[in-house]
Protein backbone atom coordinates (compact mmCIF):
# COMPACT_ATOMS: atom_id res chain seq x y z
CA UNK A 1 0.00 0.00 0.00
CA UNK A 2 1.18 3.50 -0.74
CA UNK A 3 1.31 6.24 1.89
CA UNK A 4 -1.41 8.07 -0.02
CA UNK A 5 -3.68 5.02 0.08
CA UNK A 6 -3.04 4.46 3.80
CA UNK A 7 -3.86 8.08 4.59
CA UNK A 8 -7.23 7.72 2.85
CA UNK A 9 -8.27 5.15 5.47
CA UNK A 10 -10.94 6.10 8.00
CA UNK A 11 -8.92 4.62 10.84
CA UNK A 12 -5.23 3.68 11.06
CA UNK A 13 -4.00 1.34 13.78
CA UNK A 14 -0.26 0.78 14.10
CA UNK A 15 0.99 -2.00 16.37
CA UNK A 16 4.77 -1.86 16.66
CA UNK A 17 6.53 -4.41 18.87
CA UNK A 18 10.23 -5.15 19.42
CA UNK A 19 13.37 -3.16 20.22
CA UNK A 20 14.50 -3.21 16.56
CA UNK A 21 11.75 -0.63 15.84
CA UNK A 22 12.64 1.75 18.69
CA UNK A 23 14.65 4.21 16.58
CA UNK A 24 11.94 4.31 13.91
CA UNK A 25 9.30 5.02 16.56
CA UNK A 26 11.41 7.80 18.08
CA UNK A 27 11.95 9.39 14.68
CA UNK A 28 8.28 9.10 13.78
CA UNK A 29 7.14 10.83 16.96
CA UNK A 30 9.92 13.37 17.48
CA UNK A 31 10.74 14.53 13.94
CA UNK A 32 8.71 16.92 11.81
CA UNK A 33 6.62 15.51 8.98
CA UNK A 34 9.09 14.72 6.21
CA UNK A 35 9.29 12.46 3.15
CA UNK A 36 12.61 11.21 4.54
CA UNK A 37 10.61 9.45 7.28
CA UNK A 38 7.32 8.44 5.65
CA UNK A 39 5.71 7.31 8.93
CA UNK A 40 5.76 10.90 10.21
CA UNK A 41 2.75 11.65 7.99
CA UNK A 42 0.66 9.38 10.23
CA UNK A 43 0.72 12.10 12.89
CA UNK A 44 -1.50 14.23 10.66
CA UNK A 45 -4.26 11.62 10.39
CA UNK A 46 -7.25 12.47 12.62
CA UNK A 47 -7.84 8.84 13.64
CA UNK A 48 -4.40 7.24 14.04
CA UNK A 49 -3.69 4.97 17.01
CA UNK A 50 -0.21 3.76 17.89
CA UNK A 51 0.37 0.76 20.16
CA UNK A 52 3.87 0.01 21.41
CA UNK A 53 5.47 -2.46 23.74
CA UNK A 54 8.07 -1.39 26.27
CA UNK A 55 10.94 -2.31 23.93
CA UNK A 56 9.71 -0.37 20.90
CA UNK A 57 8.98 2.67 23.11
CA UNK A 58 12.41 2.58 24.75
CA UNK A 59 13.97 5.40 22.69
CA UNK A 60 11.17 7.94 23.14
CA UNK A 61 12.49 10.95 25.06
CA UNK A 62 10.76 11.76 28.32
CA UNK A 63 8.69 8.60 28.45
CA UNK A 64 7.77 7.22 31.81
CA UNK A 65 9.67 4.17 33.06
CA UNK A 66 6.39 2.70 34.28
CA UNK A 67 4.60 1.50 31.19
Amino acid sequence: MSVHQIMKSDCIISCVPYKVKADAIRATLEEAVTPAIPATILKTHPNWSLYLDQASASEIQGRSRAI
